[in-house]
């Protein structure tokens, strides 16, 4: 939930319903969350400004890079096992990052 800085009323941080708990960009200005098996680009006030899907893939637990120019993501194609994939925060330029038949789910940015 997001309660004002100054008190009033809470409100939810988005209007869909999301399967990870969210992480802010650097800037503060988009949330990175998943829902229906996407990663969805949601800006400040809850509406979605972008969504990464792959036909045949579940996304999630997508983070930022620490200077918001990537993002990296778990993607599993079938069965209970994921890789790692890394992109620019629109999709483009999709690099997997592993490819293991462990479960990649947990995603985190090394120290630059």
């Amino acid at each position: 939930m997001i309660v004002p800085a100054a008190g009033g009323k809470h409100q939810p941080p988005w209007y869909e319903t999301v399967e990870d708990p969210g992480r802010y960009s650097p800037d503060g200005k988009t949330v990175l969350t998943s829902s229906g098996g996407a990663i969805l680009l949601l800006d400040n006030t809850g509406h979605r400004v972008g969504r990464i899907a792959e036909e045949g893939q579940f996304l999630f637990g997508a983070t930022w890079s620490p200077d918001g120019s990537h993002i990296a993501f778990s993607g599993a194609t079938s069965g209970p096992f994921a890789d790692i994939y890394t992109s620019l925060p629109d999709g483009t330029d999709r690099h997997r990052a592993t490819s293991t038949p462990d479960n990649e789910i947990v995603v985190e940015w090394g120290a630059e």
